[in-house]
């Protein structure tokens, strides 16, 4: 007979968010005035003010060990805690819940419960401007417009290994359409003189960019003169980009289970490739594999960051397959191989026959 107990999932969620600076309101009964902004809002004061004096004492308590680099996270069994000093004295703190099985248990005993790490970013910000600017009180504004809408994007549960590069996905394009596309850029600039940056983009892809570290204001006219002088060749250009892309998908087109798939990334210029990712956005992620694998991924990463030496990490995993990690000269490479007879030497030669015919033009220390 069927007991009807069921196993609990709970994914990774959000539990608070709060950016803190401690040189403020240190006179006892001003302790509040620490806190710029905190989420969820309607939390008690007291228990605001506790919560960020926990993590303040946690920073300092790590500083005795450190002093140059206090504490990055917390792992607890029940939640995680992420501390990022965005400026001096400007922390934000980020606190979320692990996700976790819940399994009934027939004694009638307490559950058991299975906890996995995930690997959150956080981001940066620039609050020093905005104090000189209009103090604390404009600051606490801007924090509050900014992470009230940030915050109802944020989707923990699909973040993975690429939400810690934070890269950039680059479209391959055959020389001629990549001039014409230069050309086109080049003329626009050119042209219209308030365009300082340009980025082209096709199915969220990069194609071609300059940098950039401000934004144009567009006004009407601009974008009346933008759409007149850019318009027609635009459509021309989709159709060329379009047929590339025809291309690019029948040459790697549906075929058998391939025997490795791979994550790639590049440090200097945030270039990133997958092909364990059928789709990545800000609310889904669909991966061709198992959430095991993945977390595998991400520990071999954690790795990577703690020292700054290349270096090579193999694993076996319990479900046979080999995953590989390859740090060399600030670029990364992730491999999942289906070989679970190959050995460590045959698992070795896989991924050097992968570099050989994937990335032919990127050196990888052995």
């Amino acid at each position: 007979m069927a007991s009807g107990m069921q196993e609990k999932q709970f994914t990774p969620s959000l539990l608070n968010f709060f950016v803190y600076n401690p040189t403020f309101g240190q006179k006892e009964g001003e302790e509040e005035k620490k806190i710029l902004f905190y989420h969820p809002s309607d939390v008690e004061k007291n228990e605001k003010i506790r919560n960020v004096g926990l993590c303040e004492a946690i920073v300092q308590f790590t500083r005795t060990f450190c002093p140059t680099k206090p504490a990055k996270s917390l792992h607890t069994q029940k939640n995680r805690q992420f501390f990022f000093e965005a400026e001096d004295n400007f922390w934000m703190v980020m606190v979320v819940r692990n996700p976790m099985i819940e399994k009934p248990n027939k004694d009638g005993k307490p559950p058991t419960v299975e906890y996995q790490e995930e690997e959150i970013i956080l981001f940066n910000g620039t609050f020093s401007r905005q104090m000189e600017a209009g103090g604390v009180e404009l600051l606490i504004q801007k924090l509050e417009k900014f992470f009230y809408r940030y915050l109802q994007t944020l989707h923990l549960q699909s973040c993975d290994l690429l939400d810690v590069f934070g890269g950039i996905s680059f479209f391959p394009l055959d020389k001629m359409t990549y001039l014409k596309i230069q050309s086109f850029v080049n003329r626009v600039e050119e042209s219209l003189s308030l365009v300082k940056y340009t980025a082209f983009l096709y199915n969220d892809q990069l194609i071609w960019y300059t940098l950039s570290t401000s934004s144009v204001e567009l006004t009407r006219d601009f974008c009346e003169q933008l759409d007149g002088l850019v318009g027609p060749q635009l459509t021309l250009l989709a159709s060329d980009i379009c047929e590339q892309f025809t291309v690019n998908r029948r040459i790697s087109g549906p075929e058998k289970e391939p025997q490795f798939k791979f994550i790639y990334f590049n440090h200097m210029n945030l270039a990133e490739k997958s092909t364990i990712h059928m789709r990545k956005t800000a609310s889904v992620c669909l991966t061709s594999v198992h959430p095991d694998l993945m977390k595998i991924l991400g520990d071999i990463n954690c790795d990577f960051a703690r020292v700054d030496e290349d270096e090579e990490i193999i694993v076996k995993a319990m479900t046979d397959y080999w995953v590989v990690g390859k740090k060399s000269d600030q670029r990364e490479l992730y491999v999942i191989l289906n070989q679970k007879n190959a050995n460590l030497i045959e698992v070795n030669e896989e991924v050097k026959r992968l570099c050989a015919t994937q990335f032919n033009n990127i050196f990888f220390l052995d």
